[in-house]
């Protein structure tokens, strides 16, 4: 009896053997087979948009286009607001919230291809007697901008933009 056993044992190893080494092959050919491609395709996403600062010794007049393909969302951050004056061309088409070190001014329209923004103008506002002081009068303007995606018809909007789509709605279009 205990051949027979040895016998069922042998034969299972040597079936168990066969099947892996059939199996190893298999393997082996799915994940060392490659194919090389040849041509190309350009992806162009089509979210592009252009700062425009002018500035004169005092004061800087900001403007952002879009000069992409695809609808877009703005925001421009301007640091050193404490000598600062902002006025606002169109006091309707920007958000201003309060940012570490300055604000920052979302435009509450959807920016279409070609289109630019009202503009923003800040201009320096510190009065002083006698010499001037020894300040830094430096102005950081920073403009960020995003693709308009929407889902159904709510405005996606990038992580860290303070939920803007409650004040830029769909509707509105530049």
């Amino acid at each position: 009896m205990e051949k027979r056993s040895r016998k069922k044992v042998v034969m299972l190893i040597i079936a168990a053997i066969l099947l892996l080494s059939v199996s190893i092959g298999v393997t082996l050919a799915y994940f060392s087979d490659y194919e090389e491609a040849s041509g190309g395709a350009t992806l162009k996403l089509g979210g592009e948009t252009k700062m425009t600062e002018g500035s004169d010794s005092a004061s800087k007049h900001i403007v952002v286009e879009n000069t992409g393909r695809t609808d877009m969302i703005i925001r421009v951050m301007i640091f050193d607001n404490e000598h600062m004056t902002v006025t606002l061309e169109n006091e309707k088409d920007w958000h201003v919230t309060e940012i570490e070190g300055g604000k920052c001014y979302y435009y509450t329209k959807i920016l279409a291809p070609g289109k630019k923004t009202s503009a923003i103008d800040a201009e320096l506002s510190i009065e002083w007697q006698g010499e001037e002081p020894e300040y830094n009068f430096d102005v950081t303007v920073v403009h960020e901008s995003a693709q308009a995606v929407y889902n159904g018809k709510t405005l996606v909007t990038p992580k860290g933009w303070d939920n803007i789509s409650k004040i830029i709605s769909p509707d509105k279009e530049a």
